[in-house]
């Protein structure tokens, strides 16, 4: 054998090796991608069939296999941070769970991770009233809709956002959005989404009204999550049938099914779920008179609700005690449940507000750059027509003036638009929505202004309170929605008669106070028994509304600061509330209306 040949030979045995060596490698490589990815559908599997704690150790064990670990790729590591995030979330460790969310969200994973990322985000942010952010990821989950191709994602965005809309008072899209979730979640035949589906969907008719419907449906979320098979899922289902049926006023019931919840989200590991059944159970026990029982259970609560803002459940709770307290014959103790109900009441009406006001910046936003892609797509087709003038003749050049003229008429018309729709928005944040009226933010304001500004030259105003005389009868006997006709009716008749300079403000759910500047105590008092005698019964379907009003007033010479006359109108409205109702009673009046 000849060299050249020895050496060919020595070339060609290298390169087989070479390439069995790469191989092998990748051989063992694909095997290791494999094994990880049967050992996440595992703990998949074991998070929606066990307490999240067992999942949470096979996370745990997992991570520490460097071996697979150090090969796994992008989109095995999200699903592992997925899957740990929504742990932390359960347990109540928002702020480790959205990083976790937000380190899949910063990488170029696939439209179905990412719409899972996001809804889990969306909803932790909501959880922990971070509102604006929130929405961010909701509507973000949105715009990549159609780029998901599981039909369980997709069910599993159209019910956090069903939920969203409840919350804003959304009714018809929130009705609409979990009918959607309904849909594509039996689709996809996952039972997991069909549940998440009929938890939406019930809340959605409940808070609109149809609670009837609600109770009917309550069998088929109980079947659902029950299949499903995920521990989280049918805690939550139970304490879904205990609130349906405590709003239907079937409490009894509903202390069966919020016991029940009540151990199986202890046992999930659901604290959020577990807390929220509790309310239930406390408040019905309450309402059929196991006053010592449902008072312990929600002081267990107490500690739990003390957060920065007060959300639904505080209420509940702090109302439920009063009257538990005041059923016993302890007024003191009730009367001081009330009075941080009182305070908790028009904080909540503020989150409340902050809440919405943040969904609106968002869609607002959303449209603003739906706009600019469209300004864009315009100049682009601008550009083009431009080239096209250029290289044609002169027909062609004044095709593409008169596009460039087209393009400076949108950007005008977008442009107008713009502003306006930005006027618009300030106007709703100063305005309350079903009234007309100032809300309780822009009604201080404006006040205070005007105050101070009267009270340099020692001009007389008047503050009056005024207060809904048996509301709460009104909103039990003919619904809510009535309650909702009566307070528009008064805020018409109240910007009807004291419009500009007068402000009038609502600064409680059936509460108004009105600013009458210049005006002196028998001025304004003639005002308010003129409008107080001029209102008329409200026609709210087949009834007509008897409508009364009580009115306290406070005059004003040197007095500016608005917390002293508001005090003093109060406590003019509680003489009118205690002599009987629709009268105007004059702080400065004595104990006489």
């Amino acid at each position: 054998m000849t060299d050249n040949a020895r050496d060919d030979s020595i070339r060609r045995l290298r390169a087989a090796l070479f390439l069995a060596a790469m191989a092998a490698v990748s051989g063992a490589a694909a095997a290791q991608s494999a094994g990880l990815d049967r050992r996440l559908d595992e703990i998949v599997e074991i998070s929606v069939q066990q307490p999240r704690e067992v999942s949470a150790r096979m996370i745990e064990d997992l991570r520490a296999r460097d071996d697979l670990m150090d090969s796994a790729s992008l989109e095995q590591l999200s699903r592992l941070d997925i899957m740990e995030g929504r742990n932390h979330l359960l347990a109540g460790r928002y702020g480790t769970g959205l990083e976790l969310l937000d380190r899949v969200l910063r990488r170029p994973v696939n439209p179905n991770l990412r719409a899972r990322a996001l809804e889990l985000a969306a909803n932790a942010e909501g959880l922990r009233e971070n509102y604006e952010q929130a929405f961010q990821y909701l509507s973000a989950a949105m715009e990549i809709l159609p780029q998901v191709t599981s039909n369980s994602h997709k069910a599993g965005i159209y019910a956090l956002a069903a939920r969203w809309h409840t919350q804003m008072g959304e009714e018809m899209l929130a009705l609409e959005n979990a009918a959607i979730a309904l849909d594509v979640g039996q689709k996809s035949n996952d039972l997991r989404s069909i549940c998440d589906a009929w938890h939406s969907l019930l809340a959605a008719q409940v808070n609109a009204g149809l609670t009837d419907l609600a109770l009917q449906n309550v069998e088929s979320l109980l079947r659902s999550c029950s299949q499903s098979g995920d521990p989280v899922l049918i805690a939550s289902s139970l304490a879904n049938a205990s609130w349906v049926h405590a709003r239907a006023g079937q409490y009894e019931t509903a202390v069966g099914w919020a016991e029940r919840a009540v151990a199986e989200n202890r046992r999930a590991g659901y604290r959020n779920g577990m807390n929220l059944a509790m309310v239930t159970l406390g408040v019905s026990l309450i309402e059929i008179g196991q006053l010592e029982r449902g008072r312990s259970v929600l002081l267990e609560l107490e500690p739990e609700f003390r957060r920065p803002q007060p959300w639904s459940a505080d209420l509940q709770v702090e109302l439920a005690l009063a009257r538990s307290w005041a059923q016993q014959g302890r007024f003191g103790r009730a009367l001081e449940y009330l009075r941080d109900l009182g305070e908790h009441v028009a904080e909540f009406n503020e989150t409340r507000r902050a809440q919405q006001q943040a969904y609106l910046q968002v869609e607002f936003e959303k449209r603003r750059r739906e706009r600019d892609i469209e300004l864009l797509r315009e100049e682009n087709r601008a550009l083009l027509a431009r080239r096209d003038a250029i290289e044609a003749r002169r027909k062609a050049r004044l095709l593409g003036g008169a596009m460039a003229g087209l393009i400076v008429f949108l950007l005008l018309v977008l442009l107008v638009r713009f502003q306006f729709d930005r006027k618009r928005f300030r106007r709703l944040s100063r305005i309350d929505g079903l009234t007309g009226v100032c809300n309780h933010r822009q009604f201080h304001q404006t006040v205070q202004q005007a105050l101070a500004e009267s009270g340099g030259i020692r001009r007389p105003s008047v503050l009056v309170a005024a207060d809904v005389d048996l509301f709460k009868q009104v909103n039990d006997r003919y619904g809510h929605q009535a309650g909702d006709a009566v307070l528009k009716y008064l805020g018409r008749k109240l910007r009807e008669q004291f419009a500009p300079p007068c402000v009038v403000g609502r600064v409680g759910g059936e509460e108004f106070a009105i600013f009458l500047p210049d005006h002196n105590r028998l001025q304004a008092r003639q005002r308010i028994e003129s409008f107080r005698a001029a209102l008329e019964p409200v026609r709210y379907g087949d009834f007509e509304i008897e409508v009364t009003m009580s009115f306290g007033l406070s005059e004003a010479r040197t007095e500016s600061r608005l917390e002293r006359l508001r005090g003093q109108a109060d406590e003019a409205l509680y003489r009118a509330k205690r002599f009987g109702r629709n009268v105007v009673v004059d702080a400065a009046g004595g104990n006489a209306p």
